[in-house]
């Protein structure tokens, strides 16, 4: 596979990505949750708040603490051109393709870049979570380079030691971006384990060189976790407990009997859909082909390593299945990792057989069309909701000003007002209006998106408004509350404003 073809291929995929980075997230990608749609701001909220000017509070949302290094690279980006959703959208973006085009420099790796390229990236939920400012594709990356850097470990002649640290620190990295992503941690030293087994029992290892490159890989990830542990999770203990205790509590079902019910219906009813049943059928046939070319030892002897991690990866990742709260976003490593196997499969066998390269490579074109389908069909019903209310608010002088609500970061960017994310009995909730003087609260009719947390304290947003203002955002009645103007606030007075 020619470079050049390839280079172009993934210049055409990105500029497919262009007509999507200002409208809203598509309607299908998530349909269980509003989560594609309000996370873009709050993962975002507490670096912009910091760059406009508000300084920075850990306990004002529940983002930073769970993924510093999402924010930490998002710093210098707004700092430089602006708290605006284009620039959170194209760091995710162009990190996903150059992770990609970093595989593409591996020795041996073309065509493997040009199948994951056309299969994995063209993946309905793949494609469209690579342009949104969130940090699993991020995550997903990192630990894909630690298999980049894993792979040049074992390419060497002689085999360098800092390519396990460079390996050991990108899944660090992916846990840092967001510690859902922990599970990555067991990754790397389970298939260095797997491949010295396999070394030591063909004879082309002795058990001292194995015993050595396990201690590194293994020290490694521990350094990096013990340093996560001492610089960040200790000096923020309890915050981070509180925050982590409410984001796992009931995500698995409590008895175990329930685990095979809550497996199949993940499977039928959230992975068994049209954009996936093509994209699952292909794996499972590669499972086969995989299986058959394992008994003839030719996948073996030409991506041994990758196909290692790349299983390990995959057994880890079914953890989730059982999960009660399954949205697409926590489902992309699984998806992700599929296709990589998939490409690798197809990539392994290209290189024994010519002829079987040509069928390969029409079969994963054809699978690129199927794919393309689906994301042409989300370009033909894109929508402007949140770029409409961003638009009306920038008509509003909000710089210096506060605005409460889960969905109040993602319809101001721009504005450079201070947003703060309100969730009853979590963040931010005590006497809200009392304490952090906004002038806008944005909620949703039912409040269902801050458990009522206005409700439940008697306060009456529509009777401390001067006026209201209602707006429909996908599925959802979202009306913005601007707070009247000569509310007195007695510095003394612990009551509620009602």
């Amino acid at each position: 596979m020619k470079k050049t073809y390839l280079y172009l291929l993934l210049i055409l995929l990105f500029a497919m990505h262009l007509p999507f980075l200002d409208v809203d997230p598509d309607s299908l990608v998530d349909t269980n949750t509003r989560g594609a749609w309000t996370d873009e701001g709050l993962y975002s909220s507490q670096v912009r708040n910091f760059v406009n000017g508000y300084g920075f509070d850990l306990e004002e949302n529940s983002t930073f603490v769970r993924g510093p290094v999402f924010n930490i690279i998002q710093l210098p980006f707004f700092y430089v051109f602006g708290t605006k959703l284009i620039v959170g959208r194209l760091i995710v973006l162009i990190f996903a393709f150059f992770t990609i085009l970093i595989f593409a420099k591996l020795k041996n790796y073309e065509t493997f870049t040009f199948f994951v390229s056309i299969i994995t990236l063209t993946q309905f939920h793949i494609f469209q979570f690579s342009h949104y400012a969130l940090a699993e594709m991020l995550c997903i990356d990192f630990v894909l380079l630690g298999l980049y850097f894993l792979i040049k470990f074992y390419q060497g002649e002689r085999k360098k030691i800092m390519f396990l640290f460079f390996s050991s620190m990108m899944i660090f990295l992916s846990y840092s971006t967001k510690i859902q992503y922990l599970y990555a941690l067991a990754i790397l030293p389970i298939t260095v384990f797997v491949i010295s087994l396999q070394k030591y029992f063909t004879g082309k290892s002795s058990v001292k060189k194995e015993i050595i490159i396990n201690f590194w890989t293994t020290g490694f990830s521990i350094l990096f976790l013990s340093i996560y542990f001492l610089v960040w999770y200790l000096p923020n203990s309890e915050f981070y407990n509180y925050v982590m205790f409410r984001e796992a509590f009931q995500r698995f079902p409590e008895k175990l009997l329930q685990y095979p019910g809550a497996i199949k219906f993940s499977f039928l009813h959230i992975l068994w859909i049209k954009e996936l049943k093509i994209y699952l059928l292909i794996f499972f046939f590669s499972i086969l082909l995989f299986i058959l070319s394992v008994f003839k030892k030719s996948i073996i002897k030409t991506s041994l390593i990758p196909l290692v991690f790349v299983i390990i990866w995959i057994l880890i990742e079914l953890h989730k299945l059982p999960m009660n709260y399954l949205p697409y976003r926590y489902l992309l490593s699984l998806i992700f990792v599929i296709g990589i196997f998939v490409s690798l499969v197809f990539s392994s066998l290209a290189k024994i057989n010519s002829r079987f390269k040509i069928t390969l490579i029409i079969a994963v074109l054809l699978i690129g069309i199927y794919n393309t389908s689906f994301n042409y069909n989300a370009f033909s019903r894109r929508t402007h909701d949140l770029k409409n209310l961003n638009k009306c608010l920038l008509k509003h002088d909000l710089n210096g000003k506060t605005i409460l609500g889960p969905w109040a970061a993602s319809v101001s960017w721009k504005t450079r007002a201070k947003t703060l994310p309100v969730w009853n009995n979590f963040l931010n909730f005590e006497s809200p209006i009392k304490k952090h003087k906004p002038v806008l609260v944005i909620s949703e009719g039912n409040e269902s998106e801050s458990d009522k947390a206005y409700s439940t304290q008697n306060i009456k947003l529509e009777e401390i408004s001067d006026s209201i203002k209602n707006y429909k955002i996908w599925r959802y009645d979202i009306n913005l509350f601007w707070i009247n103007k000569n509310l007195q606030y007695e510095p003394n007075d612990d009551r509620d404003v009602h």
